[in-house]
Formats: structure tokens, sequence, C-alpha cells
């Protein structure tokens, strides 16, 4: 009997582990539930999307490998370590990576859904439905021990590889994307306790800050304020205070974001008493 002759290809990959929070209790009788199905779709179609960028470049070179399972989302990419210039060389498909990232992330805030999980790099086998290599395993440990609030934080791997060429992956993004009015896309925040996450609102403001689209982005900052507010007081007694806790990160990170933005619109703002 012959043995089967299993051949890995790893390659340098940047991978992302993303958690939906509170998807076993969402989920019950959603079989009968039109209209959580319906959520649920929506969410998830984003996911389906490709962006224009500003260039020319053909994008169907960079595919973006996205699996879904329950609830649980991984998102992965090529990374040309041997490039002569490996962040010029890799800022399309990251930029497509970080894109679908803040697409999902956006969406997750406007149909009520919160989500946490961690971005890793390094050597990775990712075929249809195998992915194999120590970059899920630190994200997906991470996306559960370190992230704890609703955002996606960069595990250590990633920042040990970004970090050096931050300031070219910002020039490189920007020539590849209509770039708002208010600086650059930058997609490093750092928290209170020091760690590092995506800064998605502010991605998602900057990429579509041209005038044309600029009525979407006060439409959806205006749809997030309205559904954290509805959050926050729906989680304001126990015992969900420890949901509430996680509505009330993101209120902030929302209010941290729509001050340093400095969006002509005081009623973006979720007024601190509320908090």
């Amino acid at each position: 009997m012959k043995t089967a002759n299993y051949k890995f290809h790893f390659e340098d990959r940047v991978t992302a582990f993303i958690d939906i929070l509170g998807f076993s209790e969402f989920v019950k009788g959603i079989h009968a539930n039109e209209e959580k199905s319906k959520l649920l779709y929506e969410l998830l179609s984003v996911l389906n999307y490709k962006p224009q960028l500003k260039s020319d470049q053909c994008i169907s070179n960079f595919e973006i490998a996205i699996d879904y399972y329950s609830d649980s989302i991984s998102l992965s990419c090529p990374i040309q370590s041997s490039a002569e210039n490996p962040v010029k060389a890799n800022s399309t498909p990251l930029t497509l990576l970080f894109w679908h990232i803040a697409a999902l992330q956006i969406r997750a805030n406007r149909k009520g859904f919160l989500l946490r999980g961690a971005i890793a790099y390094g050597k990775m086998h990712v075929e249809s439905n195998r992915s194999i290599g120590e970059p899920f395993i630190e994200a997906v440990r991470d996306e559960k021990n370190c992230a704890i609030s609703p955002r996606i934080i960069f595990s250590k791997s990633f920042v040990d590889f970004i970090r050096p060429h931050e300031e070219e992956v910002q020039y490189e993004f920007e020539k590849k994307f209509c770039v708002g009015p208010n600086g650059p896309t930058n997609v490093f925040r750092k928290d209170n306790d020091g760690i590092y996450f995506f800064d998605y609102l502010r991605w998602y403001s900057t990429t579509h800050g041209s005038l044309k689209l600029r009525a979407n982005v006060n439409e959806t900052l205006n749809t997030i304020k309205e559904k954290i507010l509805m959050k926050l007081q729906k989680f304001s007694k126990l015992p969900s205070l420890k949901i509430w806790q996680k509505y009330h990160w993101l209120a902030s990170y929302f209010n941290d974001f729509i001050q340093e933005w400095n969006i002509q619109n005081p009623d973006h703002k979720i007024e601190a008493i509320i908090l």
C-alpha cells in the first residue's frame, strides 16, 4: 500500500484570525430566523468585494486567501521577502488585506457585531481548506489571550516585521489609494495597554476621503454611533456588564478617532455623560 506524498509549500505570509464575539448566542435558532440569516450574510458578503486601487495595477495577482467557519474568519496574503524592496513589492497584497479587514470591521459596527482578532507574520502553507503554520497559531492565541477588547491587534511577529519599514509602508499605501485630505493612512494605533491594533476607522475614512465619497463616510459614522449608543443602553445592566465594557471601549476609540479626524460635525461624537 502506497503512502500519500504530501508536499507543503511554506512561504512568508501575513495572516489574520478574527472572531465574531457573541456568535454562539446569535446563531441560536438562526435556521428558522430569516432576519438573523440576512444579517449574517450581509456581514460576511463584504469579504467578496475587491477595492478599486488608485493605480492601474491588476489586483488579480494578489488574491487574499479567505476562510470562515462558524464564528472564525481567517485572511492571509503572501509576502515576497526575497524582493529587493520588500515593502514596495508587498504594498498591494498588504493594502488588500487591510482593506478587507477594515471593510469587515466597518460592516460589523454597522450591523451590531463585535470583532476581535490578531494579525501575525511568518511561514505559512495555505491551500484551499488547509492553513498550516506558526503565524496562524500565534494569531489565534493572541486573539484569545491579548486582544480582549473588540480590536484586531498586531502580534509580535508582525510588529517586528513591519515597524522598521513603517514610513515606506505608508508611502506605498498612499500611492495605491485615493488618500483623503487629512494625512496618511496609518495602520498602527497604540492602545492604553501598550498593544498596537489596526486603526480601521482611520483607514476607512482616509481611503474614502475624496469629496465624492465624503458623504458615505459621514453616513457610516452616524450609523456606527447610533448602533454603539443602542448597545450601551441595552447592556448597561447586569449580567451584561462585560458586553457593555466592550462597547464602552469601542465608544472611546470612536470618540478618539472623531477628535483626531476633525470631522466638521459635532453630532458624531458620543457624549461623555453616556460613557
